[in-house]
């Protein structure tokens, strides 16, 4: 097994690892590397060896504050959020934008049915080979407008309630016990 070697930077906090050489398959080993042992390499690869003026050291990072793991916290809820909205509206982007246009097409033609429908009537031009028409489409524009307020509501609601779990969290495993 060949030598292990690692470069670092002093200027850097905490790590300061910037380099991990081996003799047997670096082309070289850049000057001002430090020869570190293997059990100094797999705590480097971990993220957990600090140099300081040539010398390796195990480096233990100080355990995150409250306020770190509840900005972590929320942007694990947030993410989850996301995905979830996303999921939702899976439809693509220029089709949801015309959303709001077909529900109001879709209400106003149910209340009166001289109503003009341009997007509506468009939609149908194709569905209608499929058996569809406008009383139907416009139902189904309806239900899923309000399946879709429905559901997007919950997901707010939940993301909204777990933040607020976060904020008043007194320690670090009330935050851990969090989950979407």
């Amino acid at each position: 097994m060949g030598d292990k070697y690692a470069t670092y930077d002093p200027s850097l906090d905490g790590y300061n690892v910037t380099g991990h050489y081996d003799d047997e398959t670096s082309r070289e080993i850049p000057p001002g590397a430090v020869r570190i042992t293997q059990e100094q390499w797999e705590l480097s690869c971990a993220g957990r060896l600090r140099i300081d003026n040539g010398a390796p050291a195990e480096y233990v990072p100080a355990p995150a504050t409250l306020d770190q793991l509840r900005l972590a916290k929320k942007a694990q809820i947030e993410l989850a959020y996301k995905q979830e909205m996303e999921c939702l509206h899976a439809s693509p982007p220029k089709e949801r934008e015309t959303y709001p246009f077909q529900y109001f097409e879709a209400v106003q033609w149910r209340k009166d049915n001289a109503f003009p429908t341009p997007l509506l009537d468009g939609l149908l031009a194709e569905r209608q080979q499929a058996g569809e028409d406008k009383t139907l489409l416009a139902q189904k524009i309806i239900d899923a407008a309000n399946l879709s307020g429905r559901l997007s509501g919950e997901l707010t609601g939940k993301r909204q309630r777990l933040e607020k779990l976060v904020a008043v969290a007194a320690t670090a495993e009330d935050i851990a016990a969090i989950h979407w």
